[in-house]
């Protein structure tokens, strides 16, 4: 069977030619910096980073959290 989508894009940016379910990737993922550290590698890799508004939605831990909790403005 071919690989998801998601474990291509893991093989690609951990030098792998293959992953598979249960493996493990030392990954570090900082979104408001739009970085993903290959930590196993020392290898940086950019991306998109999140809106303001979406790291605050994690943090507070989900919409409903962030409304409640009066953050919402």
């Amino acid at each position: 069977m071919g690989m998801t989508i998601a474990e291509k894009i893991l093989a690609a940016h951990s030098g792998r030619a293959r992953v598979r379910p249960g493996e493990f990737i030392l990954a570090e993922v900082d979104p408001a910096a739009g970085r993903i550290t290959n930590l196993s590698r020392k290898e940086d890799y950019p991306c998109q980073p999140l809106a303001q508004f979406m790291i605050e939605l994690v943090r507070q831990g989900g919409l409903l959290n962030l409304i409640k909790g009066g953050a919402w403005t």
